[in-house]
Parts: C-alpha cells; structure tokens; sequence
C-alpha cells in the first residue's frame, strides 16, 4: 500500500510545496506500534494510528460495526478481574489487512479446568494513508467446525442452576452473558464454591504482565457475538474497544 505525503522545502522563494511518493506502509509495524502504545496506556499514541471513526466487526465485516473507545468498555474490569491475557502467532499481511490467531486463557477457563488455550482471529483493516481504520474478531480458521472446549462448564451450570438459582440468573440474566457491575468477582466466587463442593483444588491466581503488548486488554462497547466460534462461556477474548 502506498501513500503520498506533502513536503514543504523552505527557500529563497518561501515555501514551495510538493508531492513525494512515500514507500510501502509496513502495516504490521504500524499495528504492533498501535497495541504497544494501547497496552502502556498511551492512548493519544495509540489514535495517531487510527483513522477517524475506527470500528469494530464481529464474525464478519458487515454493517457499520461498533466504534472504537480506547482504554474503556463493558468488558474492561471483568477481563482485567479475570486475567484475560492473549497469545498472538504470526502476522499476515493481505493486501490492506494484517491478522493473527490469538491463543487466549484466563482465570475464568482455568477455573473451569480447560485444557487448551480457545482460539480466534484478529483482522486489522487499513485506509490509504496506511492509518488503521478497524478491526474484526472472527473464527481462528473461516469454514472450518470450531474444536469442542474441553472444559466443565456444563457441570457449572446445572449445579449453579440447581444450588443457587437466583444467583445465577443474576449473572446470566435471561441466559445471556453480562460482565457489568460486580458480576465478574460474584461469578468467581461461585466458581470456586462449586470447585470446593465438588473436590477440586484450591485455585491459585495467576498474574500477568499487563505491560506486555502480548498481553490483551479489553474494554469494550458493544455485544460479545464472536463466541459462536468458541465458547458461550468466556469473560476473556477482546471486545469492541481494544483490539
């Protein structure tokens, strides 16, 4: 991708303006520069590699998606509750886009005793002036069936159901996901008298190095749709704020 950029060249003469055609945009550095700067928490950095009005997609780059709030979001304190924290493999770069799958793990998961790290794609979308302009969270790999989570999730469930009912429709109001307000530390507590009842371990939280850029925050502003592609029972994976 190329862009032009205006020089200004002072002389005799004042300024005198002119056009240089500026050499390939090295879009993967522009976006590892863009989540060191996210992660520090630099977020005036962090816009200048944004375009304008910066969205999100979710599963497909469909509508006008959700806007971009750096450093906020429904989901912010819930993942940094739960340790969310992500591994990224390699970048590809096509055409305008860069992506990479992302292992991700969290307290949440290991609460439940999952075995594997779930996986999804991140997808960054470019305008011409090389400035990122979106991004997509997506299935790891398009049309292929998404691996079973090996997880007990499902025992979870039928025993909050069972011993604690009202707590869990406060958590799950109408089935659904809901990581506002104090339902990330009362989802935990659950978790782990659950654990307890039925013999497991003690669990040891783990921390984490939120001044790698490695590491993914999020803090979002929209809905968690991307979890048809893995598990209906994550707090972890980014969500419409930071990608």
């Amino acid at each position: 991708m190329q862009f032009r950029t205006l020089v200004f060249v002072t002389g005799l003469v004042g300024l005198i303006p002119f056009t240089v055609q500026a050499t390939d945009v090295n879009l993967v550095d522009v976006v590892e520069r863009f989540r060191a700067a996210r992660t520090a928490g630099d977020y005036d950095t962090a816009r200048d590699f944004l375009s304008d009005d910066p969205r999100v997609w979710y599963d497909s780059r469909e509508g006008e998606g959700f806007p971009v709030k750096l450093g906020a979001g429904r989901y912010k304190n819930c993942d940094e509750h739960f340790n969310s924290h992500g591994e990224l493999g390699s970048w590809i770069v096509e055409d305008q886009m860069v992506w990479s799958v992302v292992e991700e793990m969290n307290d949440y998961f290991r609460l439940l005793e999952r075995k594997d790290m779930p996986r999804y794609r991140i997808t960054y979308f470019f305008d011409d002036t090389g400035r990122i302009e979106g991004y997509m969270i997506s299935a790891a790999y398009p049309g292929q069936p998404s691996a079973p989570s090996n997880d007990r999730f499902d025992e979870f469930e039928a025993w909050a159901r069972l011993r604690h009912s009202e707590e869990w429709e406060y958590l799950r109001p109408g089935g659904k996901l809901d990581p506002t307000g104090d339902r990330a530390p009362r989802t935990r507590r659950l978790l782990e008298m659950w654990r307890a009842e039925i013999g497991l371990p003690p669990f040891e939280r783990q921390e984490i190095d939120r001044n790698n850029p490695d590491s993914l925050k999020s803090g979002d502003s929209g809905r968690s749709t991307r979890w048809r592609t893995t598990r209906r029972s994550s707090f972890g994976t980014p969500r419409p704020g930071l990608p």
